[in-house]
Protein backbone atom coordinates (compact mmCIF):
# COMPACT_ATOMS: atom_id res chain seq x y z
CA UNK A 1 0.00 0.00 0.00
CA UNK A 2 1.67 3.24 -1.13
CA UNK A 3 0.62 6.86 -0.60
CA UNK A 4 2.43 9.66 -2.35
CA UNK A 5 2.13 13.34 -1.60
CA UNK A 6 4.55 16.14 -2.40
CA UNK A 7 6.64 17.16 0.58
CA UNK A 8 5.32 14.28 2.72
CA UNK A 9 2.46 16.52 3.80
CA UNK A 10 0.60 14.81 6.65
CA UNK A 11 -2.99 15.98 6.25
CA UNK A 12 -6.45 14.55 7.02
CA UNK A 13 -6.83 12.57 3.79
CA UNK A 14 -3.31 11.17 4.10
CA UNK A 15 -3.90 10.06 7.70
CA UNK A 16 -7.33 8.67 6.83
CA UNK A 17 -5.76 6.57 4.10
CA UNK A 18 -3.17 5.26 6.57
CA UNK A 19 -5.91 4.43 9.07
CA UNK A 20 -7.70 2.48 6.36
CA UNK A 21 -4.51 0.61 5.47
CA UNK A 22 -3.88 -0.33 9.11
CA UNK A 23 -7.48 -1.17 10.03
CA UNK A 24 -8.66 -2.94 6.87
CA UNK A 25 -5.58 -4.10 4.99
CA UNK A 26 -3.52 -5.16 8.02
CA UNK A 27 -0.57 -2.95 7.09
CA UNK A 28 1.96 -3.19 9.92
CA UNK A 29 4.73 -0.81 8.85
CA UNK A 30 4.22 2.84 8.01
CA UNK A 31 7.21 4.67 6.55
CA UNK A 32 7.46 8.31 5.66
CA UNK A 33 10.17 8.49 3.00
CA UNK A 34 11.60 11.91 2.25
CA UNK A 35 14.13 12.56 -0.48
CA UNK A 36 17.01 14.87 -1.27
CA UNK A 37 16.50 18.09 -3.22
CA UNK A 38 12.76 18.07 -2.47
CA UNK A 39 11.07 20.76 -4.55
CA UNK A 40 8.23 21.24 -2.05
CA UNK A 41 10.74 21.86 0.74
CA UNK A 42 12.69 24.22 -1.52
CA UNK A 43 9.48 26.17 -2.24
CA UNK A 44 8.83 26.43 1.50
CA UNK A 45 12.33 27.75 2.15
CA UNK A 46 12.05 30.33 -0.63
CA UNK A 47 8.78 31.61 0.82
CA UNK A 48 6.37 33.80 -1.08
CA UNK A 49 2.84 32.98 -2.15
CA UNK A 50 2.73 29.75 -4.18
CA UNK A 51 -0.07 29.37 -6.71
CA UNK A 52 -3.17 27.21 -6.29
CA UNK A 53 -3.21 24.45 -3.70
CA UNK A 54 0.61 24.35 -3.46
CA UNK A 55 0.22 26.69 -0.49
CA UNK A 56 -1.31 23.87 1.55
CA UNK A 57 1.84 21.79 0.97
CA UNK A 58 4.04 24.70 1.98
CA UNK A 59 2.01 25.20 5.18
CA UNK A 60 2.41 21.51 6.04
CA UNK A 61 6.21 21.73 5.64
CA UNK A 62 6.65 25.09 7.39
CA UNK A 63 6.87 23.61 10.94
CA UNK A 64 10.06 21.78 9.93
CA UNK A 65 11.58 25.03 8.69
CA UNK A 66 10.43 26.90 11.80
CA UNK A 67 11.93 24.27 14.12
CA UNK A 68 15.44 24.69 12.72
CA UNK A 69 17.95 27.46 12.34
CA UNK A 70 19.81 27.57 9.04
CA UNK A 71 22.83 25.41 9.66
CA UNK A 72 24.33 24.07 6.45
CA UNK A 73 24.70 24.57 2.71
CA UNK A 74 22.62 21.38 2.43
CA UNK A 75 19.67 23.28 3.90
CA UNK A 76 16.95 21.78 1.69
CA UNK A 77 17.93 18.27 2.77
CA UNK A 78 18.20 19.25 6.45
CA UNK A 79 14.66 20.66 6.39
CA UNK A 80 13.37 17.67 4.38
CA UNK A 81 14.71 15.28 7.03
CA UNK A 82 13.19 17.36 9.83
CA UNK A 83 9.88 17.30 7.98
CA UNK A 84 10.01 13.48 7.92
CA UNK A 85 10.67 13.45 11.68
CA UNK A 86 7.73 15.75 12.35
CA UNK A 87 5.44 13.59 10.21
CA UNK A 88 6.47 10.45 12.08
CA UNK A 89 6.01 12.18 15.45
CA UNK A 90 2.53 13.33 14.43
CA UNK A 91 1.46 9.85 13.30
CA UNK A 92 2.84 8.32 16.51
CA UNK A 93 1.18 10.79 18.86
CA UNK A 94 -1.71 12.77 17.32
CA UNK A 95 -3.99 10.28 15.59
CA UNK A 96 -6.10 8.14 17.95
CA UNK A 97 -6.15 5.03 15.76
CA UNK A 98 -2.51 5.06 14.68
CA UNK A 99 -1.22 6.14 18.09
CA UNK A 100 -3.08 3.33 19.87
CA UNK A 101 -1.86 0.72 17.40
CA UNK A 102 1.72 2.07 17.64
CA UNK A 103 1.71 2.12 21.45
CA UNK A 104 0.28 -1.43 21.54
CA UNK A 105 3.11 -2.60 19.26
CA UNK A 106 0.72 -3.63 16.49
CA UNK A 107 2.37 -1.32 13.96
CA UNK A 108 5.65 0.52 13.57
CA UNK A 109 5.95 4.05 12.23
CA UNK A 110 9.36 5.03 10.91
CA UNK A 111 10.99 7.72 8.81
CA UNK A 112 13.67 7.38 6.17
CA UNK A 113 15.47 9.53 3.61
CA UNK A 114 16.29 8.69 0.00
CA UNK A 115 19.40 10.29 -1.46
CA UNK A 116 18.76 10.80 -5.17
CA UNK A 117 22.48 11.07 -5.96
CA UNK A 118 23.67 7.89 -4.23
CA UNK A 119 20.43 5.92 -4.57
CA UNK A 120 20.65 4.95 -0.88
CA UNK A 121 17.90 5.03 1.73
CA UNK A 122 18.76 5.61 5.38
CA UNK A 123 16.53 5.43 8.45
CA UNK A 124 16.30 8.69 10.38
CA UNK A 125 13.68 7.95 13.04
Amino acid sequence: FVLRVAGNAVNEMFVGSLEYAVEHLNVRLLMILGHSQCGAVDATIKGGQPPGKIGSLVQAIKPALDRLKKQSPDWVNVVAKENVKIGVERLRTEDPILTARYEEGDIDIIGAFYDLKSGKVGLII
